[in-house]
C-alpha cells in the first residue's frame, strides 16, 4: 500500500514525489542515527526499513505506474541557476509570517529549557548577527537579494542546533520529547525546500521570463506550507502550555504577550479568505451568479444558461462509455472553452492547449487546434 501510495504522487503531482520520497529517507536515516546516539547501535528494524524503502518502495513505486511514464515525456526540461530573481523577504512573510512567529518562539522556549549558560546565548545571536552582515555584503556587492535564502538558512542553523544536542537522543521520559525532534525535523526539512527554491528552479514552457520560477515556487511552497503548519500548531500548544505553567511571572508575561501578538497575526492572515472572495465575487473578470448554499457546482449554470445546464445534465445521464465530443479551442482559462468536457467528463479533441502541450504525450495540440476550426469553418460536409 505505501508504495502505490508513493507512486500515486508521481502521476498526480510529479512535483510532490522528490518532496515526500526525500522526507521518508530523512525520517528513516534520523531513526537510526537516534538509535546510535542513544543506544550506540541501531536496531536491525530500523536497518530493515531503509533497505526496504530503497531497494522495494521506490523502484515499485515507478514500476506500479509503468504504462504511465512509458507514454509520458517531457523535453525541455531541467535544473537552472535563479539568479537575481529571488523571492522577497516581505513576499516570504506574507506567506509564511504567522508560522514564522510562533516557530520563533518555540525555538527560544526550547534554548531556554535546555539549562545552558547565558555564554552559550551567544551562538543564537552571532548567528543572526552574521546573517544580516551576509545578506548587506551580497546585497551592496554583488546586488542579490538573498534575505529569504539566508534567513531560512538561520532557521536551519539554529533548529539543527538543538535537534543535535544530547538530551534530544536520551531514552524518552515525557511525550514531548518524542515529539521535539520530529517537529523540529519538519521544520529543517520545510527551510531546505525553501532555500532551495532561492537557488535554482526547474525549467518548464515559462523559462525566459519573469514567471520562469512561478511553477517552481507554485508547487514546492506547497509543501513547505504543510510542514511549516504542523511546526507552527506544536509550537503554539507548547508556548501556551508554557504561558499556563510557568510560576516564573517574567517567563508568564513574555510568553503572553508573544501569543498575542500571534493572534494578532492570525486574525490579519484569516483576512486572506474574506478579502479573496469579496473580490472574486465583485470582479469583472468573471461575471457572477449568487445562488443559495447548495454542493451542486453547476447551480450557477441553471441561472446563467438553463439551455447549456440541461444539455450537460442529459450527457451525465444518457451518455454511456467515453465517445469523444468536438468543442471550439481558443486560450486557456476561459470557461467559453472546453466547459462540456470539463462538466461531463467526456473527452473532446483539444481541451486548454498550453496545459495539453505541457503533457506532451502525442504532440499533436497545433494540428488538432487547427483541425477543429476546420470542422467548424468548413463548408465541405
Amino acid at each position: 500500500m505505501t508504495t502505490l501510495l508513493i507512486g500515486t504522487l508521481g502521476v498526480i503531482s510529479s512535483w510532490d514525489y522528490p518532496t515526500s520520497v526525500i522526507f521518508l529517507a530523512l525520517c528513516i536515516i534520523f531513526t537510526i542515527v537516534r538509535s546510535y546516539q542513544t543506544f550506540q547501535y541501531a536496531s536491525d528494524s530500523a536497518w530493515r526499513q531503509l533497505a526496504l524503502f530503497i531497494v522495494v518502495i521506490i523502484p515499485g513505486s515507478f514500476l506500479l505506474y509503468n504504462p504511465f511514464y512509458a507514454g509520458f515525456s517531457r523535453s525541455g526540461m531541467g535544473i537552472e541557476w535563479v539568479g537575481a530573481q529571488t523571492t522577497a523577504l516581505s513576499a516570504f512573510l506574507i506567506v509564511f509570517g504567522f508560522f514564522l512567529w510562533v516557530i520563533l518562539g518555540y525555538l527560544l522556549l526550547l534554548f531556554s529549557r535546555l539549562h545552558i549558560s547565558l555564554k552559550a546565548w551567544i551562538a543564537p545571536w552571532a548567528t543572526a548577527i552574521a546573517t544580516v552582515g551576509c545578506w548587506v555584503i551580497i546585497h551592496r556587492w554583488f546586488d542579490r537579494d538573498y534575505a529569504t535564502l539566508l534567513f531560512s538558512l538561520y532557521l536551519v542553523a539554529l533548529s539543527g542546533y538543538l535537534l543535535f544536542k544530547s538530551q534530544f537522543f536520551t531514552p524518552y521520559s515525557r511525550q514531548s520529547d518524542r515529539s521535539n525532534p520530529y517537529v523540529i525535523l519538519c521544520l529543517i526539512y520545510a527551510c531546505l525546500i525553501t532555500v532551495g527554491c532561492d537557488i535554482v528552479f526547474v525549467q518548464d514552457f515559462l523559462q525566459g521570463g519573469e514567471y520562469k520560477r512561478m511553477n517552481t515556487i507554485f508547487k514546492f511552497y506547497l509543501p513547505a506550507w504543510y510542514f511549516l503548519a504542523i511546526v507552527a500548531a506544536y509550537a503554539v500548544y507548547t508556548l501556551w502550555q508554557h504561558a499556563k505553567q510557568s510560576p516564573r511571572f517574567p517567563n508568564v508575561v513574555v510568553a503572553r504577550c508573544f501569543l498575542g501578538f500571534a493572534a494578532i497575526l492570525f486574525i490579519m492572515s484569516a483576512v486572506f479568505p474574506i478579502a479573496s472572495s469579496y473580490s472574486r465575487r465583485h470582479s469583472d473578470f468573471y461575471r457572477r451568479y449568487t445562488v443559495g448554499p447548495t454542493l451542486n457546482g453547476l447551480a450557477f449554470l441553471a441561472l446563467k444558461n438553463i439551455d447549456e445546464y440541461q444539455v450537460i445534465r442529459w450527457l451525465n445521464e444518457h451518455v454511456s462509455g467515453m465517445p469523444v465530443i468536438l468543442e471550439a479551442v481558443h486560450d486557456d482559462y476561459k470557461y467559453d472553452y472546453a466547459r462540456i468536457s470539463a462538466n461531463t467528463g467526456l473527452p473532446t479533441v483539444l481541451g486548454w492547449p498550453s496545459h495539453a502541450d505541457q503533457r506532451e504525450h502525442w504532440g499533436k495540440t497545433h494540428q488538432r487546434r487547427r483541425d477543429v476550426t476546420d470542422i467548424y469553418a468548413t463548408t465541405d460536409a
